[in-house]
């Protein structure tokens, strides 16, 4: 064994703020690797939704689109 863990993620759905940034990108590249389906956040970036994260508006906006596929399962928020 390498040290390396395979996780299986086919039924979650994941809301990832801070999508383009350092810690952000790799969380969503493990997620979508591991078959997450996951709707990324940030202000800047490709294949993003474009959303500020300290205004309460923007965020409800992108929780609606996000859930308009299916329950979000889980949220992780790599924004700051």
């Amino acid at each position: 064994m390498n040290g390396a863990m395979s996780v299986h993620l086919e039924d979650r759905r994941v809301f990832v703020t801070g999508a383009s940034g350092g810690i952000g990108a790799a969380v969503v590249r493990k997620l979508t690797d591991s078959g997450a389906k996951v709707f990324a956040l940030d202000l800047v970036g490709e294949g993003v939704f474009h959303c500020d994260v300290s205004s309460e508006p923007e965020v409800e906006a992108a929780f609606r689109e996000a859930a308009s596929g299916g329950v979000v399962t889980d949220v992780v928020h790599a924004s700051g």
